[in-house]
């Protein structure tokens, strides 16, 4: 099943329709030759749909920390399993909301990347964990303080347009930010539960890290005073 929820992007205002694209594959899991074929190809169809009128989310939106994954062969939103998309709709004054909107969307979505980056790469996945942990803390705040928003511009639609034929698009686009928003919310308590774990060993690697630094560091200060101490002699 396909869920359209809506936000915003582009040069100076944007839309977003995020289409959690990997369900599509998801419910192809356990099918097998020529149902796995068929399920596929309605998948990648649905996908290639998405894409005709969408471009991928950048990492780095979501935090400078994922900038790294920018490139499109490196952009998890890029991929077909994890892709999140943005358009432009043209209601400046959505502007902030809608971002802010997106950005609560991606964690999320960031969050499902890394469980499976998990299962075959964990020193990657316990990078970026540690990266997106913050960020996923703080969502049910950022859910509710930018939900409140959205039902302000909601409150007053006309300040939205520059003309009456735009205003039912325009209220299209409010509430649709408000469904993105209730829908992601239900899904940070599952988001928190995966990744936590993933980044506390990114955080034991850290210290590890560290305690490893510092030894070294103490072992070649206590073999350089040796070395004096062998030179006085």
């Amino acid at each position: 099943m396909r869920i359209l929820l809506t936000a915003l992007a582009a040069t100076t205002v944007s839309f977003t329709f995020i289409t959690p694209a990997h369900a599509g594959f998801a419910a192809c899991a356990g099918k097998e030759d020529s149902k796995l074929e068929k399920c596929e190809a309605k998948a990648l169809k649905s996908l290639a749909k998405l894409r005709s009128s969408t471009t991928p989310y950048k990492p780095s939106d979501l935090d400078k920390g994922f900038a790294h994954l920018d490139g499109d062969d490196a952009n998890p939103f890029n991929t077909d399993y994890h892709y999140f998309g943005v358009k432009d709709t043209g209601f400046e004054k959505l502007n902030d909301v809608a971002d802010a909107a997106n950005k609560i969307s991606a964690a999320v979505r960031m969050a499902n990347y890394v469980g499976d980056l998990n299962k075959t790469d964990k020193a990657a996945a316990q990078k970026l964990g540690g990266t997106l942990l913050p960020i996923l803390k703080g969502l049910d705040a950022s859910v509710k303080d930018v939900t409140e928003k959205a039902k302000l511009l909601a409150a007053s639609p006309n300040d939205l347009v520059a003309s009456p034929m735009e205003l039912p698009k325009a209220v299209g686009a409010v509430g649709g930010i408000v469904a993105q928003l209730g829908g992601t919310a239900a899904k940070i308590p599952g988001a928190l539960t995966a990744v936590m774990p993933i980044a506390k060993g990114a955080a034991s690697a850290a210290v590890e890290q560290a305690v490893g630094d510092a030894t070294d560091a103490a072992d070649k200060a206590v073999g350089g005073a040796l070395d004096k101490v062998k030179l006085k002699k």
